[in-house]
């Protein structure tokens, strides 16, 4: 009997993947003819497997017959535009719009499902996701996001995804599981029981565990809660790394969100940068990916901070040397290359603000979507708190004239936390600018100072009407950006407000 190739692939992936049996079962499930959800959110901690999972389900769901296609979002633009040129990219679609990508998915013969890894990252993008990609979707077509933190509450609140979203927790492995895992790398039976009691499960502290424990009966973690666990075994790894190099290039690692070998040779430039990256490749807390060696997350945080309190001269040299690299390099980068270095630059920005929005370490509820009819009073309500008489009414003035032009931010609750309104400054009527001085003010601007050919430009209130008095309007970029024109925003320049 002649086996296939995708046969043996399936056999080897199941020989490798421990447990998780319920979980692809489930997942397997959105392959049949009427599978659902359409959407199916994966989510848990740091190190619980949910790559892993993904992995071990494409290569199942291909000896199926089902075109499966994976995006790691860690490397793609956070943006319509950055995702759709990866996506088209991934699936042979050379224009940058979603009906081309739609028409292409309802193509392929068979279930076609969409994968995106680390999905956390996504937040700025999940609203679109959600609202405008995915419904527009063929039926063939089936979604699996996965990420740490739980989905955004709108998912399971919408009227229109009820049925059709569901969300899966990954918890730790059983007894059972965790020490099948720990055996098949060699560790014994008796030495698996002791590791699991200290790892409880937890797939990355087992695997640490195994590299660096097996020989210490007089390590006692069991009352330790995971995320610290995983701190002790990761300093208990790098304890075991015997040769110096190493231990410095990963520490140096840690600073960065990605390494290559350019950023490497720049942090320790009296080692040679093939030889430090192939050292670092070596180690099963570093995945290699497209664009250089990741260190994994929760690894990367417990190194980072080990350093910093133990020599913050020396991690604010790697920080200082890692910065100026990139600085160097984005200078001529390739347009398909300046979303990872944009991204490498703000995960070095040590600004909470900045770092939450790209890089969040906690649950972020908040989501921005296009105001409903019955958002009307919560919007207002915010504007009689926070603006003077003059301006509240100009903006409900534009609430009537231009309701498609605001914004609201919810929150966990699913109430309005805060609004914006923004328009294209060709949809705003000239006779309505005699309402709204503010806009006046930047439409005089622009007539002394128009925005070149083929440019967009918003019209964005920011809230700050009430020190209209003290501050000029300035065009300048909008960082928001989808099209592949330059896109620009007439905003309050704050020289005396700030």
């Amino acid at each position: 009997m002649v086996c296939r190739v995708s046969d043996l692939l399936a056999e080897r992936a199941t020989e490798t993947f421990v447990g998780r049996t319920g979980e692809i079962a489930d997942l397997l499930g959105l392959l049949e003819d009427d599978g659902r959800p359409l959407v199916m959110h994966v989510h848990g901690a740091a190190g619980i497997g949910k790559s892993s999972l993904l992995t071990a389900f494409a290569v199942l769901a291909r000896a199926q017959g089902s075109t499966v296609v994976t995006l790691d979002c860690r490397v793609i633009e956070p943006t319509p535009r950055g995702f759709i040129h990866e996506l088209g990219a991934a699936v042979g679609v050379a224009t940058g719009a979603v009906d081309d990508i739609a028409g292409r998915l309802s193509q392929f013969d068979g279930r076609v499902v969409l994968t995106l890894d680390t999905y956390e990252l996504f937040g700025l993008l999940d609203t679109w996701l959600r609202q405008v990609f995915i419904p527009a979707l063929s039926d063939n077509v089936r979604v699996i996001l996965a990420g740490r933190e739980p989905p955004i509450l709108t998912w399971n609140l919408a009227p229109e995804w009820q049925g059709l979203f569901g969300a899966m927790s990954l918890e730790p492995l059983n007894d059972e599981e965790a020490i099948d895992l720990l055996t098949r790398t060699g560790v014994t039976e008796s030495d698996s029981r002791r590791i699991n009691r200290i790892a409880k499960g937890h797939p990355l502290a087992l695997k640490l565990a195994a590299s660096t424990i097996a020989e210490r009966p007089e390590l006692d973690l069991e009352e330790i809660a995971i995320p610290m666990v995983v701190h002790e075994l990761t300093r208990l790894y790098l304890a075991e790394v015997d040769d110096p190099l190493t231990r410095r290039a990963v520490e140096a690692s840690s600073v960065v969100r990605r390494s290559t070998q350019s950023v490497l040779g720049a942090m320790l430039m009296d080692a040679a940068p093939r030889d430090v990256y192939e050292r670092l490749s070596s180690l099963q807390i570093m995945e290699s990916g497209r664009d250089g060696l990741v260190m994994h997350d929760a690894v990367r945080e417990a190194v980072a901070a080990a350093l910093k309190s133990s020599d913050p001269a020396r991690h604010q040299d790697y920080r200082r040397a890692g910065w100026r690299q990139l600085r160097s390099e984005v200078r001529t980068a390739a347009i398909a290359d300046l979303w990872c270095y944009t991204a490498d630059m703000l995960y070095m920005i040590e600004n909470p603000v900045i770092r939450e929005a790209f890089f969040p370490s906690r649950s972020q509820q908040l989501t921005v979507e296009p105001a409903r009819p019955e958002d009307e009073g919560s919007v207002m309500a915010i504007v009689q708190r926070h603006e003077r008489p003059h301006a509240a009414e100009a903006i409900e003035l534009w609430w009537k004239r231009a309701p498609h032009a605001f914004h609201v931010i919810r929150d966990g609750d699913h109430g309005v936390a805060g609004f914006y309104c923004m328009l294209d400054s060709d949809s705003v009527a000239r006779s309505s600018l005699a309402d709204d001085p503010i806009v006046a003010a930047w439409f005089a601007h622009l007539a002394d100072d128009p925005t070149p050919n083929g440019r967009r430009l918003f019209c964005l209130d920011d809230g700050l009407a009430k020190n209209m008095g003290r501050c000029r309007p300035q065009c300048r970029p909008h960082a928001g950006s989808t099209s592949n024109a330059s896109t620009w925003s007439c905003a309050q320049f704050l020289d005396a407000c700030t």
